[in-house]
């Protein structure tokens, strides 16, 4: 589970493992090969805007310095918002935690939510970079 409080009402987000239509029907996915939530790399996390049930419609909200949540069996991660930018489509960097090596500090854990843009296109990727800003709280 993602918890966003900067975006209100809509602030609790199911992340599903698999990259299947059905996973993305339900709320956003895991994408594979990607590290998991509160470990070292980058746990990255695809979602819809604007097809339901649109768990990423308002990220485009969201700011340097907001918080992100990330909660699975083994404990919770905070993570603090570092970059938010607007890439092609075909940009596969954005799994990459060293792609954005410069703006990063030392943690080496990440969090990266992606989703299309601009709301009703899928020309461009909205890409969120945050990374984790206090110590794992969970076993690993």
């Amino acid at each position: 589970m993602l918890h966003i409080p900067a975006l209100g009402a809509k602030s609790e987000i199911a992340v599903y493992e698999g990259r299947t239509e059905e996973s993305l029907d339900l709320g956003s996915w895991h994408y594979p090969g990607t590290a998991s939530a509160g470990e070292p790399g980058n746990f990255v996390a695809l979602g819809h805007r604007t097809t339901r049930p649109a768990p990423f419609h308002d990220l485009h909200l969201l700011k340097r310095g907001d918080r992100i949540e990330a909660a699975d069996s083994a404990g919770t991660y905070t993570y603090k918002v570092v970059e938010i930018r607007v890439t092609s489509s075909s940009d596969r960097r954005i799994v990459d935690p060293g792609s954005f090596g410069t703006l990063r500090g030392s943690s080496g854990r990440y969090l990266t939510l992606v989703t299309c843009h601009p709301l009703g296109s899928s020309a461009k990727r909205l890409v969120v970079v945050a990374e984790q800003a206090v110590p794992v709280s969970g076993k690993r």
